[in-house]
């Protein structure tokens, strides 16, 4: 392991790509942000478990990740849906069901990292789960259905011309 991957949760591998770019990118940002709490989170600890650095009181670096994972989240969710719709998706209602939950929970994992004793470890649990379930998971599982359409989308633009 490289010295700068000591401090990654998650490694972004070739096997996470779905073959859509624009969603490809968009994970590679989950994966971003994940990490950058696990980061702060880690040095965190090390911070508090040296007696002469004042321990923070409260999570405060966690508004401004929670605040990045929503807002990202509403313009990735856009644009898969966006593109699950054009694509005639059988299991659009569904997956779009998976969004709105991802939002519910995530703003209650939030409030509750908030209140005093809170863990925002949980919070990160709460980012790597939605990685590992949702877009490791059922992202995969719409990538082919997206690839045979752009791909027969293409052919068609092609005969066109």
């Amino acid at each position: 392991m490289s010295r700068g991957q000591k401090h990654l949760l998650i490694i972004w591998h070739d096997s996470h790509l779905t073959g859509i770019k624009i969603l490809d990118e968009q994970h590679r940002a989950y994966v971003s942000i994940i990490n950058s709490l696990h980061y702060i989170l880690s040095a965190r600890q090390d911070d508090e478990a040296n007696p002469q650095q004042p321990a923070g009181s409260r999570p405060t670096f966690l508004q401004p990740i929670y605040e990045m994972v929503i807002g990202h989240s509403k313009v990735h969710f856009k644009v898969e849906t966006d593109l699950l719709k054009l694509s005639q998706y059988p299991h659009l209602y569904a997956h779009k069901a998976e969004h709105d939950l991802f939002f519910t929970r995530a703003e209650a994992i939030y409030h509750n990292c908030l209140k005093e004793g809170g863990d925002p470890e949980l919070f990160l649990g709460f980012l790597k789960d939605f990685w590992q379930k949702h877009i490791l998971g059922k992202d995969m599982e719409f990538s082919e259905h997206l690839i045979k359409y752009f791909q027969s989308h293409q052919r068609i633009i092609k005969k066109n011309k």
